[in-house]
């Protein structure tokens, strides 16, 4: 992404640091014993996946082969 020069990149890997973020955030509820917090983090990863890969993961993927289009001119 970095050599395509991918615009969105920022928004991209702001999107993914914010999952791990609150994985971390649940990983820390598990393990403190809140059994709620497995569910929790199943249905949060289970919604994020849903709406990143359609859109966040297709934009960039749509680029990255335009940009090997291009490159291979």
């Amino acid at each position: 992404m970095r050599e395509s020069r991918y615009d969105a990149l920022a928004w991209h890997k702001q999107q993914h640091d914010g999952a791990r973020r609150q994985a971390r955030r649940f990983i820390r509820r598990i393990e403190q014993g809140d059994r709620k917090a497995v569910a929790g983090m199943l249905e949060y990863l289970a919604g994020w996946l849903e709406s990143h890969i359609p859109v966040t993961d297709r934009m960039m993927a749509a680029y990255l082969r335009n940009f090997e289009r291009r490159r291979a001119a």
